[in-house]
C-alpha cells in the first residue's frame, strides 16, 4: 500500500512525456520501491538519481547519507514516506541536518575549539562523512585546530572527507612495524591535514616511511604529525 500510494502521487505530478514509455514507469516504480525499502532498513538504499527522479530538491552526494538516515528513521511500514509531501519533508530534514553538521565542523575549525571528543562521531556521520570512529576522532579534531585548517577549508563534505581519508591512511600505516605498510599519502594529503614543509617527492617518501614505523599513539595529534 505504501508503494502504491507514493507511486500514484509521483505519477500524478509528472507530465505525460515523463511517463510515456514502459521503462520510464519502471524507473519510477524502482525509485519508489527503493524509498520504501530504505524506510524498512533494507539494502540497497535509495540513490541520489532515484530521489532526483522523484523530483526531490536539494539532494547531493554529500548529503545523501543524511537523507538516507532520515528516511530510515521513519516507520518501517513506509507510512512516513508514502506521500510526496511526507517524503519531501523527510528529505528536507536530511538536507538541513547534513548542512548543520558541516557547519558545526567548519565553525570548530574556524574557532580552533575542537576537542578530542567534539565534534562527535555522530556529527561527522550526519554531515555525510565516512570513516570517522572513536579510534581516530581525536586526531581528526586536532587537525581542525591546526592554524592551516580554517573554517573555509572544511566547509564542504568533500573537504572534510579528504582530511578523514588522509588520517585513515596515517592511522592504518602506523602499526609500529617499519617497512610493512607505508601510507600512500601525497604532498596534497599532508597539506590537507595541516602538515607544513613537505615540498618534494623525496620528503613525502621519507615522511611516509617514518610514519610507517611509528605506533598510532605517536601520530594521534596534528602537532605530532
Amino acid at each position: 500500500p505504501a508503494e502504491v500510494s507514493l507511486l500514484n502521487q509521483v505519477i500524478d505530478g509528472k507530465t505525460k512525456d515523463a511517463v510515456d514509455t514502459a521503462q520510464e514507469l519502471q524507473d519510477l516504480a524502482n525509485a519508489v520501491d527503493a524509498v520504501i525499502r530504505t524506510a524498512q532498513g533494507g539494502t540497497p538504499a535509495v540513490t541520489e538519481e532515484q530521489l532526483k527522479l522523484l523530483d526531490l530538491p536539494g539532494v547531493t552526494p554529500g548529503n545523501l547519507p543524511a537523507i538516507i538516515d532520515a528516511i530510515k528513521k521513519t516507520p518501517d511500514d513506509g507510512t512516513g514516506v508514502d506521500t510526496i509531501a511526507e517524503l519531501k519533508k523527510v528529505v528536507s530534514d536530511g538536507v538541513v541536518a547534513a548542512q548543520t553538521a558541516v557547519n558545526t565542523i567548519s565553525n570548530a575549525a574556524e574557532a580552533n575549539n575542537a576537542t578530542a571528543s567534539t565534534p562527535a562521531v555522530d556529527v561527522y556521520k550526519a554531515a555525510g562523512v565516512t570513516g570517522v570512529a572513536d579510534s581516530n576522532l581525536a586526531l581528526i579534531n586536532s587537525i581542525l585546530n591546526d592554524a592551516d585548517v580554517t573554517g573555509a577549508s572544511v566547509d564542504t563534505v568533500k573537504e572534510i572527507q579528504d582530511i578523514v581519508d588522509a588520517v585513515n591512511k596515517i592511522v592504518n600505516a602506523a602499526d609500529g612495524v617499519a617497512g610493512n605498510n607505508s601510507p600512500a599519502l601525497t604532498q596534497e594529503d599532508y597539506a590537507k591535514v595541516g602538515v607544513n614543509n613537505i615540498d618534494s617527492p623525496a620528503e613525502v617518501s621519507l615522511l611516509n616511511q617514518v610514519i610507517d614505523g611509528k605506533t598510532k599513539d605517536a601520530v594521534d595529534t596534528a602537532q605530532e604529525l
